[in-house]
């Protein structure tokens, strides 16, 4: 991901329904971020190898093209909008 500004990459799947809460509630939250990019677990299983994804939803950041890590919170505006802040604190790594 080269894209300027921050995504937030999403892992889901059909049959999750925590992940279609995640889908339904991040459309309407306030975040600092520009785009969420969803990303369906069950169609891409190389990703989820790569981005070591163990459970669904998983949440992951992405700054003008740096890898921030993954994204641990309950699904709350203020509780995202504090691990986004604590995610633009550490050193980018090498995207998976």
């Amino acid at each position: 991901m080269s894209l300027r500004g921050t995504s937030l990459v999403i892992f889901t799947s059909q049959g999750c329904a925590a992940c279609r809460y995640a889908r339904k509630q991040l459309a309407h939250m306030a975040l600092p971020i520009e785009r969420l990019a969803w990303i369906d677990a069950g169609d891409n299983y190389g990703l989820v190898q790569r981005y070591e994804v163990l459970r669904l939803p998983a949440f992951f950041v992405v700054h003008d093209g740096e890898f921030l890590g993954a994204l641990h919170s309950r699904l709350t505006a203020l509780e995202l909008q504090e691990a986004l802040a604590e995610a633009f604190e550490r050193v980018p790594d090498e995207l998976p």
